[in-house]
Order: structure tokens, then C-alpha cells, then sequence
């Protein structure tokens, strides 16, 4: 039995102030902590933390996935 992988911030590094969709999508990142990813991609699609205003996904969700993997680049998160 696989176990689902979840989503832990780390609190090692300094975390950057955010602006804007950042902000937002940072927000939504922390309380997921300890959560599943399939239930931070779940609760991003239900309820977008920010969606642009234009291009090919104006008034959209962006990819949740997207999100996850820039704060996983900046070492603001982990995936366990």
C-alpha cells in the first residue's frame, strides 16, 4: 500500500514576503501543510486562491501543480 504524498513547508529557510497571486497561492500552501497534495490540487480547483486577469486562462484556475512545484523550487515546501 502506496502511501499519498504530502505537502510539508519548511520552516528551516526564510520565507519570502509575497505579493499578489504569490501571496495568495502561499496562503493556500500553508494551510495545506501536513495535507495531501490531491487535496491542495482539490481545494485550489474549488475555490482558485487567484486567477489572471488575462491570456489563455483569464478568470481561470491556474494548474495547482504549477504552484506547487515553484514553492518546492524555492525550498519553501517539501513533498513527502
Amino acid at each position: 500500500m502506496s502511501k499519498a504524498p504530502k505537502i510539508s513547508i519548511n520552516k528551516d529557510v526564510p520565507h519570502p514576503q509575497y505579493r499578489g497571486a504569490r501571496a495568495a497561492w502561499y496562503a493556500h500552501l500553508v494551510a495545506h501543510d501536513g495535507k495531501t497534495v490531491a487535496d491542495f490540487k482539490k481545494a485550489a480547483l474549488a475555490n482558485p486562491p487567484s486567477t489572471p486577469k488575462r491570456g489563455r486562462l483569464a478568470q481561470k484556475c491556474e494548474p495547482p501543480q504549477g504552484w506547487l512545484s515553484f514553492f518546492v523550487r524555492q525550498g519553501i515546501a517539501t513533498i513527502k
